[in-house]
């Protein structure tokens, strides 16, 4: 398709821009926080955890305005490549291939609303909690019913816990996954179908 002059001249403009921004942000990638030039940046090994410490005070501190959010933005990546490139990368292919795996998992659970803070624990139930009805199990196996319900977790036992189905999503081949938050933990687990409905039965309601 040919174009006017006017989109041409776009084009370029955008090409070019796209370009230069990218090569600054790539540069500056490669040398977050602490690098002088023609050094590496990676902290020493005794230094790692100092160095993710800065970071993760940065990134909880509160943006005012545009370059507190550019510094944010810049420290969330400096840990990033840190976690990476300085403990990641130690760990045996076991380990890393268990630490993809459980960042997939959790990539696809709902974003909490908060940016920095943990997911509060579950309220304790103002009510008593009791077995599912038969009718309540064939309901409970449409995900739109069972989301946000709260369940007791093998009651009576030293395992016993409170959980929340707080989300679902369907894969391609149109099975459901569903997002589980335990009151003890901050992040949720991911269940399929037969393992959400397996829990079920070893669960007590806590109807809303």
């Amino acid at each position: 398709m040919r174009h006017d002059p006017a989109t041409i001249g776009f084009i370029e403009r955008m090409a070019q821009d796209q370009l230069r921004y990218g090569r600054i942000f790539t540069k500056q990638a490669e040398s977050p926080l602490v690098a002088k030039p023609g050094k590496r940046w990676e902290p020493t090994e005794d230094k790692v955890d100092e160095y993710l410490a800065r970071c993760d005070d940065i990134c909880h501190s509160v943006p005012q305005d545009f370059d507190d959010r550019v510094k944010i933005s810049y420290a969330a990546h400096a840990a990033l490549m840190c976690l990476v490139k300085c403990k990641f990368a130690q760990q045996p292919d076991s380990v890393q291939l268990a630490t993809m795996k459980r960042h997939n998992d959790l990539s696809r659970a709902p974003p909490f609303t908060d940016d920095h803070e943990s997911p509060q624990a579950l309220s304790n139930p103002s009510v008593e909690p009791r077995r599912l009805t038969a009718e309540e199990h064939q309901l409970f196996q449409n995900p739109d019913e069972l989301h946000g319900k709260q369940f007791v977790l093998s009651p009576d036992t030293d395992d016993s816990g409170t959980y929340e189905v707080i989300g679902y999503h369907r894969k391609r081949d149109k099975s459901v996954q569903y997002d589980v938050l335990f009151d003890d933990c901050d992040d949720p687990i991911l269940l399929d179908a037969g393992e959400m409905m397996r829990m079920l039965e070893d669960s007590l309601y806590l109807p809303n």
